[in-house]
C-alpha cells in the first residue's frame, strides 16, 4: 500500500487491478487475503477496484492473461502503471515482459531491513527502465495472424493470404516468395517454429509469436 500511495500524486489513478495467482495454494490463500484487504482500503466512489488472477506456474500464459486484462485499459487517454512491489519472482518477470510489450511504466521498491534481516520499511521507490520493443509491421502481423493455430505447408499459408492466387501463375510464385521471406525472418526472431511431421513441415507460432500476434 505504501508503494501505491507513493505513486498516486505522479500517476493519478482511475482504477486499480489487483493481481493474484492461480492455481490456489496455501501461500496463494494468504495473497488472496491481502488482496481483499487492499480492495477494502482502495475502494472508494472515485476508484474502480477489481481482483483478477493469472497463472503463477506458466510465464507465457501469465503474460497473455495479464495483457488481456490490460487490453481494455489501453485507451490513449490513459497509461497503465505496473507495480510489482513485493511480487513473487515469476510475477516480477511477467510484469517486466508485459511492460516491455505494452511500453507501460513499471515500478517497484527497494525494501529496508532491520538488524535481524526482517523487512521493515521501504528504502526507495524506483521506476524500472524497460526495453524499447518496436511493434511488428503490418505484413508481419498478417502472416502471424494467418498462421493462427498452425499450418501444414507454405502453400497453405499462401492461399490463406492470397485466396485469389492460382498455383503455377506469376502472381502465385511472387506471393510464395514473399511469404517465404517473412517466414524465414519470423523464425529467426523466434516468433514461429517449423516442425517436420512425416513428409510435411508444420509451421506454428511460438509463445512469443502468440504475444505479438495478439
Amino acid at each position: 500500500m505504501e508503494s501505491i500511495k507513493y505513486w498516486v500524486p505522479e500517476y493519478p489513478p482511475s482504477n486499480f487491478i489487483l493481481i493474484t495467482g492461480e492455481p490456489e495454494t496455501t501461500g496463494e490463500q494468504k495473497a488472496q487475503q491481502v488482496a481483499e484487504e487492499m480492495y477494502e482500503e482502495l475502494a472508494t466512489p472515485i476508484y474502480s477496484v477489481s481482483i483478477q488472477k493469472i497463472n503463477k506456474m506458466d510465464i507465457a500464459q501469465a503474460v497473455r492473461q495479464l495483457m488481456a486484462i490490460l487490453e481494455p485499459e489501453e485507451d490513449p487517454k490513459y497509461n497503465c502503471l505496473l507495480n510489482i512491489s513485493g511480487s513473487l519472482r515469476i510475477f516480477s518477470v511477467v510484469g517486466y515482459i508485459v511492460a516491455c510489450l505494452t511500453q507501460s511504466k513499471l515500478v517497484s521498491v527497494i525494501p529496508g531491513y532491520d538488524e535481524f534481516g526482517n523487512e521493515t520499511s521501504v528504502e526507495k521507490h524506483i521506476e524500472i527502465p524497460i526495453l524499447p520493443i518496436l511493434p511488428l509491421g503490418e505484413e508481419y502481423l498478417k502472416v502471424l495472424s494467418a498462421i493462427g493455430p498452425g499450418i501444414d505447408s507454405l502453400d497453405q499459408l499462401v492461399f490463406l493470404l492470397c485466396p485469389q492466387c492460382e498455383k503455377h501463375t506469376q502472381e502465385y510464385n511472387s506471393e510464395r516468395a514473399r511469404v517465404a521471406y517473412y517466414i524465414d525472418l519470423l523464425e529467426k526472431i523466434g516468433h514461429i517454429s517449423r516442425v517436420k511431421q512425416g513428409k510435411t513441415v508444420h509451421i506454428q507460432l511460438t509463445d512469443l509469436g502468440k504475444l505479438f500476434s495478439k
